[in-house]
């Protein structure tokens, strides 16, 4: 029986607590790392403009379990200015990772795009990584 989960645009107040919280259970930094400066910067403060994201929760207990970032990027394309989207982020609790959540959280920025919010996203994925970019339709190009 699947998991019941929800996909869902990510409300970077509402959310804050239970993102820095996902980030800290996922990331292997020292305790002294500056989540919360970086969560403001990155995601409320980044010069070309907000993030956008989604986050995973599981429906049974209302908890975030997973949740990515899409980051506005200014690019120069054909010698014209375009803001596009640079993807950050990926967390995914441990205990979910076999559950084809970050697959997901990807094609969902990636329908996103293809809806006209954004002309493209890019990434640098690790081998990891790479796997689930190609899972949701992505294509390599350099």
């Amino acid at each position: 029986m699947a998991m019941p989960i929800s996909v869902r645009l990510i409300d970077f107040d509402r959310d804050r607590a239970s993102l820095i919280d996902l980030l800290k259970r996922n990331r292997r930094l020292p305790e002294s790392y500056p989540y919360e400066a970086r969560y403001d910067w990155l995601y409320l403060n980044n010069p070309h403009g907000i993030a956008t994201g989604w986050v995973v929760v599981d429906d049974k207990t209302d908890k975030p379990i997973g949740f990515t970032v899409a980051l506005p990027r200014e690019m120069s394309v054909l010698g014209k200015r375009v803001i596009a989207w640079n993807c950050a982020d990926f967390s995914v609790d441990t205990r979910y990772r076999t559950l084809g959540i970050a697959t997901k959280l990807r094609r969902a920025a990636r329908e996103a795009v293809d809806a006209g919010m954004y002309p493209f996203l890019y990434a640098h994925p690790n081998e990891r990584m790479l796997v689930v970019h190609k899972r949701a339709g992505h294509t390599v190009i350099g």
